[in-house]
């Protein structure tokens, strides 16, 4: 099976990044009155952990998410990112390393 240079785990990685970015920048401007817009959203999940007790093991389920838009728009923008210029990022990291390894290799000769 022949590989791409995308893959699942760095979509994965770069969604991740920017859910957690937009969480910040809607934590960031909720204070702000202009700007609080973006941290207008919806929270799904447990309120209460839900407790399961075996005696011998206790094991505890709890799960809470919360939509808001900057996070929306942190998902948004990380998949234009994936999209368009994550190529070109592994493309600039993969001529640095050739450049410097045929660099060492031509001086260490």
């Amino acid at each position: 099976m022949a590989r791409t240079g995308k893959n699942a785990w760095s979509l994965f990685l770069l969604l991740l990044a920017g859910v957690v970015l937009g969480s910040l920048i809607a934590q960031l401007t909720s204070g702000v009155s202009a700007l609080s817009w973006l941290s207008f959203g919806q929270t799904f999940g447990l309120d209460t952990p839900l407790t399961l007790d075996l005696g011998v093991l206790v094991l505890t389920f709890g799960l809470k998410i919360k939509f808001t838009i900057a996070g929306i728009l942190g998902i948004i923008l990380a998949a234009i990112i994936y999209r368009f210029f994550f190529f070109f990022v592994y493309s600039v990291i993969i001529c640095r390393f050739l450049s410097f390894l045929f660099h060492f290799v031509k001086f260490s000769v």
